[in-house]
């Protein structure tokens, strides 16, 4: 299920995006000579191309990683916040928000 997440159109355009920023300015504190006196060895390619591939990596993991938790059986969900007491006791419990947690979806208070 991981890779099926990973190869999403989503996920890749954002992990390259990521990669492409995040690279290209780790490319250029690392090897900012090799851009001033243009010698270009392939130790340097190697390590240039690893620059990018990091940042992708980690970006496609931790959306995929996200993507497990936010459905059912994932990684582990989060458990769930609510301002309520089981109704079953009649309590209910003060949300630290206060008068927020009158909002709707609607985005308006109540």
């Amino acid at each position: 299920m991981a890779l099926t997440h990973s190869r999403r159109r989503p996920t890749v355009r954002r992990a390259i995006f990521v990669s492409l920023v995040v690279g290209t300015v780790l490319n250029l504190i690392n090897h900012y000579d090799v851009f001033l006196t243009q010698t270009l060895s392939s130790s340097v390619l190697v390590q240039m191309g690893l620059t990018y591939l990091v940042p992708y990596l980690v970006s496609t993991y931790s959306q995929v990683a996200a993507i497990m938790e936010a459905h059912q059986g994932g990684w582990g969900s989060p458990p769930a916040v609510t301002d309520r007491a089981p109704a079953s006791s009649g309590v209910q419990v003060a949300s630290p928000l206060g008068p927020l947690n009158t909002l709707h979806n609607s985005g308006h208070p109540s």
